[in-house]
């Protein structure tokens, strides 16, 4: 794993999350963090305005159901908080694999631990502890339906960094998007068009 993540080491552009107070953020600094041009006052300004608080609500409401639940994760402030219903759906490519078989390349990151056993304030102070400390910055897939890379690198790039590998070491997502076969067509057509972790996983391997 260390040597096939050694070949694909590059720097990519991440997206650092923001911690912002979501009471206080307002449309105009979220257009700054993010590169808007909207012009102020226009009917595409409104209506963009009117998504992006439609998704601090939905951002509150998540925040307030996973804390009732004990879940550990929190959602924050994102790239598609002013974009609509349609929009957010073109990024959408991913198609199952009619075989359903699992890849020779995953045993690797299979796990005997059970964590049915641990308290859920446990494992809640464990991820907290390792998303502050040691977890990568994530990418941004744009129009691209790369999760399937992206998700394959920040996962190694984890466990690289809970092994004592520095932060700048990087994991190409590029290299995998523009390198891995996928002539069974898993996940889609390859590249932007779709792919598996399981691909990402077994081409870093060999």
């Amino acid at each position: 794993l260390l040597s096939g993540a050694s070949a694909l080491r590059a720097s990519s552009a991440t997206f650092a999350k923001s911690k912002v107070n979501l009471n206080t953020y307002s449309f105009d600094q979220y257009s700054r963090d993010y590169g808007r041009s909207y012009a102020a006052g226009s009917a595409e300004y409104r209506h963009r305005a009117a998504l992006f608080q439609s998704a601090v609500q939905e951002i509150h409401a998540t925040n307030a159901r996973n804390q009732r639940e004990g879940r550990a994760w929190a959602a924050g402030v994102h790239p598609f908080m002013d974009w609509t219903v349609e929009e957010r759906r073109s990024l959408n490519g991913y198609k199952p694999s009619r075989t359903h078989r699992q890849g020779k390349g995953v045993a690797f990151i299979h796990t005997e631990a059970s964590a049915s056993g641990r308290a859920a304030s446990t494992m809640n102070a464990t991820v907290r502890s390792f998303l502050s400390e040691t977890a990568p910055a994530l990418r941004n897939q744009g129009n691209c339906g790369s999760c399937w890379a992206i998700s394959a690198v920040e996962a190694v790039e984890a466990q690289l960094q809970r092994q004592g590998v520095p932060k700048s070491v990087k994991v190409s997502a590029q290299a995998l998007v523009d390198c891995v076969p996928n002539p069974q067509h898993c996940g889609g057509d390859g590249g932007c068009q779709g792919a598996t972790g399981e691909l990402a996983y077994s081409f870093m391997r060999d």
